[in-house]
């Protein structure tokens, strides 16, 4: 279960909603497991990875969204958890 998370690359088609989701991947984010609820859980992991990839690589945002699940809501996403824009963020790194 753990293997597939610490890839850093969870099969988000597999797992898009897991609040709602029984598989295996998606309970490592109950909280009792984690501290908290699936769905910040899941958001708090891909702004993490997303900020990383903005400071370690120059992809354009295009693919750092999707290689964290996003899609259209990624820059709002972004902007509400770091407070700054994607471009922002990355010119500050």
């Amino acid at each position: 279960m753990w293997s597939t998370h610490a890839s850093g690359r969870p099969d988000f088609a597999k797992c898009s909603s897991c609040s709602a989701c029984v598989t295996s991947w998606c309970r490592i984010g109950r909280p009792d497991v984690v501290g908290e609820p699936p769905p910040t859980y899941l958001t708090r992991w891909r702004m993490t990875t997303a900020a990383r990839l903005l400071r370690e690589t120059d992809r354009p945002l295009a693919q750092v969204a999707s290689a964290v699940g996003y899609g259209s809501a990624f820059a709002f996403a972004f902007r509400r958890e770091y407070a700054t824009t994607l471009g922002g963020y990355r010119s500050l790194s």
